[in-house]
């Protein structure tokens, strides 16, 4: 099944007030399967599917602002909040947020890449098994309609006994830095230490995943 109809099949519809707009969240993540501690980049898009124009805050920026998102792992009884996006109360109150309309069929998209949780310290994907990520948007400034989604990602772990795993093991010791996740999820500026262990990932794991991560990172910053 492709990652597109996966993601239709479990797309959850809102009905707001406003006329008979519909609008529609659909998240799509770029990769289903993935091994532990591995950024998993979401294309998240907004799209109105009524017959009239529909009003609302689809903002869909790199901050996060509006939606809330919250990851459960398959057989767990909670779920945990994704502390960059908690569906700020004072988003409708902002000034600096203006509505946006959306025409019959037209759609908004955004791409966000969910790796590492500040609020608990934890990697969010750092236990093998299947998870749901519920991606929730606050669109309307008067009713605080909302609109859903849900995806699913499988997370493997590395076999100790094979020694290839053994180096991507390795690797990931390196990998698992706070401030090489926020620059990977949040783009934020690389410190010294990150910046030292990326370069010896890339050079001292370059056929491992962690090590291709750490290239692509490095090749972002010294972009011009």
């Amino acid at each position: 099944m492709s990652n597109v109809l996966q993601a239709c099949m479990i797309t959850l519809l809102a009905f707001p007030i406003l006329g008979l707009a519909q609008v529609e969240l659909i998240v799509v993540p770029t990769n289903v399967t993935i091994h532990v501690a591995e950024p998993v980049g979401f294309e998240v898009a907004v799209r109105n599917r009524g017959d009239s124009a529909v009003s609302g805050l689809f903002i869909l920026s790199g901050r996060y602002d509006g939606f809330s998102i919250e990851v459960r792992k398959m057989g767990d009884t909670k779920s945990e909040c994704f502390a960059n996006a908690m569906m700020w109360e004072g988003t409708k109150d902002d000034t600096m947020f203006q509505p946006v309309t959306l025409k019959p069929s037209e759609a908004l998209s955004v791409n966000y890449v969910l790796l590492y949780n500040v609020r608990t310290g934890k990697y969010i994907f750092d236990v093998p098994g299947e998870y749901e990520v519920h991606f929730r948007l606050r669109w309307s400034q008067q009713g605080g309609d909302t609109v859903s989604a849900i995806a699913r990602v499988t997370v493997v772990e590395w076999d100790k006994a094979k020694e290839e795993d053994g180096k991507q093991i390795e690797a990931l010791t390196l990998w698992k830095d706070r401030d090489i996740a926020a620059a990977v999820q949040d783009k934020a500026e690389l410190s010294s230490g990150a910046s030292e262990k990326l370069r010896e990932l890339e050079e001292k794991y370059a056929g491992t995943l962690y090590g291709k991560l750490a290239s692509g990172v490095l090749a972002r910053v010294r972009a011009p």
